[in-house]
């Protein structure tokens, strides 16, 4: 159980950081045809709205390509790619559009797609989603190039969560002995009495 465990993390992890890979070099491809797109009338000069598209269509394909259900691969990336057209229509900022994607991906991953404790999903969410927004923010500058390391940045820190899911906490061993005896003795350990 535990090999298969792991296939299935490198599996996501993979599959994550090739998608990253392959969105980064098709950037420039990409940014070249979005430029037949004006940007609506709230942006400001200079705001480019294919960058914004590029990246939200990546993040719906990223959810899409490590999901393992065919009804939830359908649908759960395309709920994305919609939320994410709204957050970009509405605010023009590849910041916004940034951090509400880093949201809507680990809501999607970990409110819908994949069944674990709620505190332990929180803080892995929390952890892939501080360390991909840094990353992004890190790696860009105002160029293609930055653009695409910057996006490729987030999909490497993204896809940390596959691996962080993995892993499990250490317990102790269990202990040899009457199991109402070591009950007894843990209430006698709490409670500080003898």
């Amino acid at each position: 159980m535990a090999v298969r465990n792991e296939a299935r993390a490198t599996r996501g992890f993979g599959r994550t950081v090739a998608l990253g890979a392959v969105a980064a070099l098709a950037l420039p491809l990409a940014l070249c045809l979005f430029q037949r797109f004006p940007s609506h009338p709230g942006a400001p000069p200079g705001a480019d709205p294919g960058l914004g598209l590029y990246w939200v269509v990546a993040a719906a394909c990223a959810l899409a390509a490590s999901t393992a259900s065919r009804r939830a691969r359908a649908v759960v990336p395309f709920t994305v790619f919609l939320l994410g057209l709204m957050v970009l229509s509405t605010s023009p900022s590849l910041v916004v559009l940034a951090v509400a994607l880093t949201v809507l991906v680990a809501f999607a991953r970990s409110g819908v797609l994949v069944r674990q404790a709620p505190g332990r999903a929180l803080l892995q969410e929390a952890v892939c989603g501080v360390a991909s927004l840094g990353l992004a923010w890190v790696l860009y500058k105002p160029t293609v190039f930055g653009a695409a390391l910057s996006l490729w940045g987030w999909f490497l820190a993204q896809s940390c969560f596959y691996l962080l899911k993995e892993a499990v906490p250490r317990r102790k061993p269990p202990a040899d002995g009457d199991p109402f005896d070591l009950a007894r003795a843990r209430l006698i350990a709490l409670l500080g009495t003898r």
